[in-house]
């Protein structure tokens, strides 16, 4: 079987949808492989798109939830650079501030990079299903800006949000006793 190349000519949705429905996509494909739990934060403008929890085995076979958990703000762009050691992003200054001021439970900033050619986003067969490219995680400390559009951000390429790097996370906050250094 060939693999298809989707397109999104005939999209009946606005592609922002589109992207923020991908971006989600991805960070729920690497929370389940990392054994952890994903909890959507549906309908919320406040700065957090979903909180991603610890799970635990217990003695008797069952699973419980832990109580460590971090928080994501999940984004998705076309709008990117990649430099040596960094992805530069243009944020939002609303959004940075909103990541900038969070208190409690540490909440992170999830970047899906997509390709800038939208029919490149997804590829499938029957026996694949390629979602491009990857994302990026980043704990924002500061101070708010006093942007009104946006800010720059740079996240270091190593910060790949994979199954390791949740289960890293959610460990630093584990050891640290709910926040991340």
């Amino acid at each position: 079987y060939k693999k298809v190349q989707w397109s999104i000519t005939n999209m009946t949705i606005p592609t922002s949808h589109l992207k923020e429905g991908l971006s989600v996509s991805y960070v729920r494909t690497v929370t389940a492989k990392a054994g952890a739990q994903y909890l959507s934060a549906d309908g919320t403008e406040y700065g957090t798109d979903a909180i991603i929890q610890k799970i635990a085995l217990l003695p008797n076979g069952s699973y419980t939830n832990t109580g460590w958990s971090f928080n994501c703000q999940i984004k998705s762009t076309v709008e990117w650079i990649e430099a040596p050691e960094h992805i530069i992003y243009d944020m939002q200054a609303d959004a940075f501030n909103k990541l900038v001021c969070w208190e409690g439970t540490p909440c992170i900033l999830v970047l899906f990079r997509l390709p800038k050619n939208e029919n490149d986003w997804i590829k499938l067969d029957e026996y694949s299903l390629e979602l491009k490219n990857c994302c990026y995680w980043a704990y924002l400390k500061g101070s708010p800006t006093n942007n009104t559009s946006s800010i720059r951000v740079e996240i270091p390429r190593n910060q790949l949000f994979t199954p390791e790097a949740v289960n890293d996370l959610l460990d630093q906050i584990k050891i640290n006793q709910g926040i991340l250094p």
